[in-house]
């Protein structure tokens, strides 16, 4: 594990806290030479990765007096090649990217004993850590305050800069191609010391070529890696094992906007077997018209969980609706 900069042995295109350049070969030095992988789930994807669901767990040091932390697999996965494939591969994508609400690599580069790491910018908190406690896990004087923290605005505040991450990847990321996550969730969305929201843990995610047609289709789905995320977030074709597409990640959304405005939990009276009973099979939601939310919220958050992908919008609609009703509510509140 890697512990202090003294045991960096090589650096990749860029000195520390310097921002990779963009579209360049990530890996150039021999050492650290990546060899592309096929993902059998994908044969369109570009840099596919491994069909696994579960990726090797990932350490995360952090340099005193730095705002940087170096990202590497844990001790015991030293030496896996498929460690150090999963590793490179979520490298190669998230140091082409380049987004106010995507987490930055600022460097890259080799550790003494072969694995590759990359250097992120330092997150202050996550997602899970700022939204209130469940009921039964705080005390009601906690849970109170930390819920006066989190108006209707501040959750759609949030809710837009994730979309504005969302509608990159999946629009402007990569020429002729979608990044999908495939794992969004509160744990896997960050803030910056300024407060800034960051998506981060690319790890799960894989590159959707698209193919010739203008405008590129909404309706084609693909035999992606089922069973890919967290459960309660999971979109109900994803779950069933089913071809499915970028409308997915919208259904994904659609529970971590009700998390951030309701402060409750999507789905949490269902257990992995009435999830997929009720909620995939049968389309049951959480209820929302009781918390008094404007219709065109209630209107927009029932789209993005339509049991359809094909009724579900795209991010690129999602965002103007979503600074359309920040704005309408910040001058309401004003």
């Amino acid at each position: 594990m890697l512990h202090t900069p003294t045991v960096i042995t090589s650096m990749v295109h860029t000195p520390p806290l310097t921002r990779p350049m963009l579209h360049a070969p990530l890996m150039t030095h021999p050492c650290c030479h990546t060899h592309p992988t096929h993902d059998t789930h994908d044969p369109h994807s570009p840099h596919p990765l491994p069909p696994s669901t579960h990726p090797h767990p990932l350490t995360p040091t952090h340099f005193p007096n730095s705002s940087c932390r170096c990202v590497l697999s844990h001790q015991e996965r030293i030496g896996s090649i498929r460690a150090m494939r999963d590793l490179k591969l979520e490298m190669q994508l998230m140091c082409r990217m380049d987004h106010p609400h995507v987490l930055a690599v600022r460097a890259v580069g080799q550790h003494r004993n072969g694995m590759p790491f990359m250097c992120l910018d330092l997150l202050h908190s996550v997602l899970s850590n700022e939204l209130p406690r469940p009921a039964d896990d705080a005390p009601l004087w906690s849970r109170q305050k930390a819920m006066r923290r989190w108006p209707l605005t501040r959750a759609i505040h949030c809710a837009l800069c994730l979309a504005e991450a969302m509608e990159y990847c999946h629009q402007r990321a990569f020429a002729g191609h979608r990044v999908l996550h495939r794992d969004l969730k509160p744990t896997n969305i960050g803030f910056l010391a300024d407060g800034r929201l960051v998506l981060f843990d690319f790890g799960l995610a894989s590159a959707w070529k698209l193919r010739d047609a203008e405008p590129p289709s909404d309706k084609e789905r693909r035999p992606l890696t089922g069973e890919t995320g967290s459960l309660r977030y999971m979109a109900p074709e994803v779950a069933l094992g089913q071809q499915y597409n970028h409308k997915a990640e919208v259904f994904s959304f659609a529970g971590v906007l009700f998390e951030m405005a309701s402060l409750q939990r999507p789905f949490s009276w269902m257990d992995s077997s009435m999830y997929l009973r009720e909620a995939c099979v049968q389309g049951v939601r959480p209820k929302i018209d009781c918390y008094g939310w404007p219709k065109p919220f209630v209107d927009l958050l029932t789209s993005c969980w339509h049991a359809d992908p094909n009724m579900r919008p795209n991010f690129c609609d999602i965002v103007p609706m979503l600074r359309s009703l920040h704005a309408k509510l910040t001058l309401y509140n004003a």
